[in-house]
C-alpha cells in the first residue's frame, strides 16, 4: 500500500473525505505531514530504544540505542550490531562537520542496508556529507536496516503490509476534526491498538512495562 493510500484510508475513516472521493492536494499534503510527524514520534517509544549519545573518533563496533556523535580526524568504519532483532536502533551525527574530508562507511555487518526506501544492499555506505545526521532500525523480516526517514506520498512504507492498516488508524485520530466534537470511541480505540500492534513488534520491552505500570 503506497502512503498516498494510506492517507486516502485514514480520510475516510476520519470522516474528513466521503467515500469513492479522492483527497485534494491540500488535503494530501497536510495529511502526509501528519503521517511523517506521527512515524517520526514512533521512534524510541514504539520501534526500539531511546537513542543516547555516545562518542566516537575512530573504528568500531555499533551498539543498539546507541547515537554516535563522531569526530573524525581520519577516515574510520562503524560495523553496525550483530545478530540485530526487531527494532533495534543506531544512528550518527558528524559533530566535526568533516565527513566530506574523513568520510564515516557504515559497514552492515552480513545484513543489508537500506539505499532508499524499499531498496537495500550488503554493501558498505561511506557517509561523506558534512553535518549528516542518520539513524536506522533493523527490520528481521528483510534482513535490514532501514534509514528512519519521510515518506512521499508515492512511496511504501517501510513497515511491513501488514502494518499499513494500523498506520491508516492513527492517522485517522490525527486527522479528525477535534475542534467539532469529541473523536468517537472507535477511532480512539483503533489508534491505540495500531500502535500497540506496532510496539508488540518492534518494543516489546516497552510494551510490557506500560502494562506493568498500568496494572
Amino acid at each position: 500500500m503506497l502512503v498516498s493510500a494510506i492517507i486516502k484510508q485514514a480520510l475516510r475513516a476520519a470522516g474528513v473525505m466521503d467515500a469513492g472521493a479522492e483527497a485534494t492536494p491540500v488535503q494530501a499534503a497536510a495529511a502526509l505531514d501528519a503521517l511523517n510527524g506521527l512515524q517520526r514520534s514512533f521512534f524510541g517509544m514504539e520501534v526500539g530504544p531511546r537513542l543516547d549519545a555516545v562518542s566516537l573518533t575512530a573504528t568500531g563496533t555499533g551498539v543498539y540505542g546507541a547515537l554516535y556523535q563522531v569526530k573524525l580526524a581520519a577516515p574510520a568504519t562503524l560495523t553496525l550490531p550483530d545478530n540485530p532483532q526487531d527494532g533495534w536502533r543506531v544512528g550518527v551525527v558528524d559533530v566535526a562537520a568533516n565527513f566530506a574530508t574523513h568520510n564515516l562507511t557504515i559497514n552492515p555487518n552480513n545484513r543489508r542496508i537500506a539505499t532508499a526506501i524499499g531498496t537495500y544492499a550488503t554493501a558498505n555506505q561511506a557517509l561523506a556529507t558534512n553535518g549528516v545526521s542518520k539513524a536506522w532500525f533493523y527490520r528481521a523480516d528483510v534482513g535490514a536496516w532501514i534509514e528512519e526517514a519521510d515518506w512521499a506520498l508515492t512511496d511504501t512504507p517501510y513497515f511491513p503490509d501488514a502494518y499499513h492498516t494500523a498506520l491508516a488508524d492513527i492517522l485517522a485520530l490525527v486527522l479528525f476534526p477535534q475542534y467539532e466534537t469529541t473523536p468517537p470511541a472507535h477511532l480512539v480505540n483503533n489508534a491505540q491498538r495500531g500502535r500497540d500492534i506496532i510496539m508488540e513488534r518492534y518494543n516489546p520491552r516497552a510494551l510490557v512495562s506500560r502494562a506493568r505500570k498500568g496494572a
